[in-house]
């Protein structure tokens, strides 16, 4: 977060409004994170929580389509 490096998650939603982290990005964040996997869930779930909190500090583009086909 501090380093201003570029990262992405996709993040599907479910019917009852939760959601599951399928993908992330960019490649050498996906790479980071399937080193160090137990360290990666932990700091994935402090970046999307800290994402929650201070949104106004991220460059955030959110898509919520209505369905996919």
């Amino acid at each position: 977060m501090k380093k201003k490096k570029p990262f992405w998650f996709f993040i599907k939603r479910e019917k009852d409004l939760s959601g599951v982290l399928v993908a992330i990005g960019p490649k050498p964040f996906a790479e980071y994170n399937n080193k160090n996997l137990q360290e990666a869930k932990r700091e994935t779930k402090r970046i999307i929580n800290y994402i929650i909190v201070y949104l106004n500090k991220f460059n955030c583009v959110i898509m919520l389509p209505n369905y996919l086909h």
